[in-house]
């Protein structure tokens, strides 16, 4: 792994060192812990001219140094994983309180998951649907009232189907939620629901390599886009698939509660 290539890097660097064969050498790395991140600068220098052979290694420590040289807009989050953190924080807590629980306080949390579950996935997609009509209704001249309410109502109808109750669309939601009036401002909640999902997953298949990775991701959220960072954890934010498999979890969650509920209606 990339521990070792330093380690090898090392090594070959402070035996031509001490072959005479580079009158030096440095090199800077990244040493994480699950707490906290730091870096590392490495000098080796030779100690005499003269046998037999020997070596002075210096480690500096430039965590301030690396993280201050971050501009003011590489320290901040993208739109795209500014619910990373959080989402995946609440995955943790869910995932153990489904796996302790009871059959019925599963139910209870499974009603609470997955109500904010349909909510992103699906509310948060209807909104994506409005704003992208908006935008290209908007470019050919101004929308009134009516229109915008028309394109709300489209849009809940195009993500729910028949889901919901049409009675119980909301035409005034652009209107009413103050998400709306900052541009696609929602579908982060998305993305970061089902890329929290897919990390969850990276850190189950490995989870001392994910320590080892996730506070690195987090803190160089403004040091990349999403699938740059995203490949870290081999994550294609690309691939369809990886975004099937995160919505499988929910699939199996929706199956898990109609199992329980109808186990409580039989009893």
């Amino acid at each position: 792994g990339d521990d070792a290539a330093l380690a090898q890097r090392a090594a070959h660097g402070l035996r031509e060192v001490l072959k005479g064969a580079i009158p030096s050498f440095d090199m800077e790395y990244a040493s994480h812990s699950a707490d906290e991140q730091r870096w590392y600068s490495m000098s080796i220098s030779p100690l005499a001219d003269t046998p037999p052979p020997g070596a002075v290694v210096m480690l500096v420590d430039i965590t301030t140094r690396v993280l201050g040289e971050r501009t003011a807009l590489q320290r901040q989050t993208p739109m795209a994983l500014a619910e990373t953190a959080s989402i995946f924080c609440e995955t943790i807590v869910m995932t153990s309180g489904l796996a302790a629980a009871a059959p019925a306080d599963r139910l209870g949390l499974l009603n609470t998951d997955l109500q904010g579950a349909t909510q992103v996935v699906v509310d948060i997609h209807s909104r994506f649907l409005f704003e992208q009509e908006l935008c290209r209704r908007r470019a050919r001249g101004t929308l009134g009232v009516d229109e915008l309410n028309e394109l709300m109502l489209q849009a809940q109808a195009d993500a729910y189907g028949d889901a919901l109750d049409p009675a119980t669309r909301h035409p005034y939601m652009w209107a009413v939620k103050g998400h709306y009036f900052t541009p696609f401002y929602n579908w982060p909640y998305t993305f970061g629901l089902l890329f929290g999902l897919g990390l969850y997953a990276r850190y189950l298949d490995d989870p001392d390599g994910f320590r080892r990775g996730y506070d690195d991701l987090l803190s160089a959220t403004g040091m990349g886009d999403a699938a740059t960072l995203g490949a870290r954890f081999g994550i294609d934010v690309r691939d369809e698939a990886f975004w099937a498999s995160s919505l499988d979890v929910l699939r199996a969650r929706i199956d898990d509660f109609a199992g329980l509920v109808d186990v409580e209606a039989a009893g």
